[in-house]
């Protein structure tokens, strides 16, 4: 445990080392395994079926799940490359941002932000123009 905790952003001991960047692709694997775990078997039931056979409510949290993990990857990505390009660009914002907090906070915003943003798209528009 020692020798993976650093590439993680954590000493020997569990306190934070300072990069997150290494939280963040973590972050990333795991969203590209759960959009692989989901997504797959939802186009092998629409493609063998020629359609969606498993009812409406089935075919509308399917498409919750993989439109939401899928825009949990690309704010996954966004996440990496703004932590680069700070790091790159303006060093005493990357120390103050960056360096020695939790990774957990931003990646806990872009989980929340991705299921909030396609949960929202299913409410209903007003007939109130």
């Amino acid at each position: 445990m020692m020798i993976l905790t650093p590439r993680f952003g954590f000493n020997s001991d569990g306190v934070g080392s300072g990069d997150c960047t290494a939280t963040y692709i973590l972050n990333l694997a795991l969203t590209d395994f759960f959009f692989c775990l989901l997504g797959a078997p939802h186009y092998i039931l629409v493609y063998a079926h020629a359609g969606w056979p498993l009812g409406r409510q089935l075919c509308v949290a399917s498409a919750i799940a993989r439109w939401s993990l899928a825009l949990l990857d690309w704010l996954s990505l966004a996440l990496i490359a703004l932590s680069r390009y700070v790091r790159l660009s303006m060093p005493a914002l990357d120390e103050a941002v960056f360096r020695g907090r939790s990774a957990a906070g931003p990646v806990a915003v872009i989980w929340v932000a991705a299921f909030g943003s396609v949960l929202l798209g299913l409410i209903p528009p007003s007939s109130e123009v």
